[in-house]
């Protein structure tokens, strides 16, 4: 069942490409802008998917081994590794052009730094912008998540032994709502609730969390009930979507959409009803595939037309940009899979597994 998540995977990086429209949007044209506000903007949520999801997955695939003692942190790193490095370094390549003026004209030893920070993924530790959000812009979530790697053998230990999950994972919600509380008014509140991989390691606990939590259980329903469920999910995370102008962005940054989140993953990694065999269909098979690349090009290409070409293009034609810009990330994202991604990710396993 976990492979019906795949299609969510490439729903969520389209959700984070639409929160990024914000560099292209005119902001004189009132139906692009109540789009981004009540839409669009909320669409960085895909983050908390991922990491909610990362959590889960590898929960499913190492508990086991965990358990029974024959877990090898060296075999899971490099694998993940394997996974992660290939496609990153692809997306920071894609984006240097766009700090070319940068490297020339402004200071150059600050550029070096932020370039080793990035080159070494640990931009995210450094509660600076413009170091965190330098060069491929959304790259900060994969050094970030390079840390949940590194932390996930004794979070799932722990968890396994911890006979209370459901006490440890309110404790964990309790601390984070705590938490937005105090940083309300407190300038670099976002590093911390967003980026920070201290706080936002209980987004990838909470995914292993929820597995432990339904590891074992059987969910044997119809298929019309198991729609039926689906359509719930679904209508839960759209009425957190509908009440979100109405929360502190705090608590929207943290753990406000843990609970659709949740649903959404448990449900349909659990259940096979209707939307899920659609969503099973090898083109959204594929597109879940796809999907690490595409979340990693497809900022730098939105910047590009930003840069370069938005100056000339007539505001009318905005919706066909858009579409423009996604059928490129779409395409270039299949291609980086086919021949970067995939092949460089069974050289490294192969090589250091």
């Amino acid at each position: 069942m976990i492979r019906s998540l795949h299609a969510f995977r490439f729903i969520f990086a389209l959700m984070v490409f639409m929160s990024h429209l914000n560099y292209i949007i005119p902001s004189e044209n009132k139906f692009w802008s109540f789009l981004y506000r009540y839409i669009f903007r909320e669409g960085y949520i895909g983050v908390s998917f991922f990491f909610m999801l990362s959590g889960y997955i590898l929960a499913y695939r190492y508990t086991d081994a965990i358990i029974e003692k024959s877990f090898s942190f060296k075999t899971f790193f490099s694998r993940r590794l394997a996974r992660i490095l290939p496609m990153y370094y692809v997306g920071l390549l894609v984006a240097l052009p766009l700090s070319y003026s940068e490297l020339i004209y402004g200071n150059t030893l600050f550029y070096i730094k932020k370039m080793m920070s990035t080159i070494f993924m640990v931009q995210s530790v450094i509660p600076v912008s413009d170091y965190y959000f330098s060069f491929n812009g959304v790259s900060w979530s994969i050094s970030t998540e390079l840390f949940f790697y590194i932390g996930f053998p004794l979070i799932t230990a722990v968890l396994i032994k911890q006979r209370f999950i459901k006490r440890t994972l309110i404790a964990v919600t309790t601390l984070i709502i705590i938490l937005a509380i105090l940083l309300i008014g407190y300038e670099n509140a976002y590093y911390w609730l967003y980026i920070s991989p201290v706080l936002r390691i209980a987004d990838f606990t909470m995914g292993i969390g929820l597995f432990l939590l339904i590891k074992g259980r059987s969910f044997q329903l119809s298929i019309d009930e198991a729609t039926k469920w689906e359509y719930r999910a679904l209508l839960v995370f759209l009425l957190f979507l509908i009440l979100q102008p109405y929360v502190h962005a705090n608590f929207k940054l943290g753990v406000y959409y843990w609970i659709p989140i949740g649903i959404i993953i448990s449900v349909f990694s659990n259940v096979q009803g209707k939307i899920t065999m659609f969503l099973s269909k090898p083109v959204w098979e594929m597109l879940g595939h796809i999907s690490f690349s595409f979340y990693l090009l497809h900022h730098s290409y939105i910047k590009y037309y930003q840069h370069y070409m938005m100056p000339n293009i007539d505001p009318k034609w905005t919706g066909i940009v858009i579409l423009i810009i996604i059928l490129i990330s779409i395409l270039t994202s299949y291609v980086t899979y086919r021949f970067i991604e995939e092949p460089a990710r069974k050289y490294i396993r192969g090589r250091f597994s």
